[in-house]
């Protein structure tokens, strides 16, 4: 992620994921929305004899960025009452 954020890459943290066993993370750029995922043997908690796999698998995956890729807060709207009639002088 460094090699991406030295470049003016910026996270989508809406885009990420992380455990034992890999990691996702969603980045954009100019435009360009790419997934990065890697993933490897995290290994078994339950067994102390076992030897993780040293394999790492690195994917990326990139497309235009879309208005869905970015955080979007919708405004707050209030409830409104309804417009107050004007009184007619006419009636008591």
């Amino acid at each position: 992620m460094k090699g991406f954020k030295q470049r003016g890459w910026n996270d989508q943290t809406q885009i990420a994921a992380d455990g034992p066993d890999g990691t996702v993370q969603g980045v954009h750029h100019a435009g360009v929305t790419c997934v990065i995922e890697g993933r490897w043997d995290g290994g078994d908690d339950s067994d102390t004899t076992y030897v993780p796999n040293d394999t790492i698998e690195v994917h990326v995956a990139c497309t235009r960025t879309v208005a869905s890729d970015t955080i979007y807060i919708p405004p707050v709207v209030r409830p409104q009452s309804p417009p107050k009639r004007a009184r007619d002088p006419a009636r008591p």
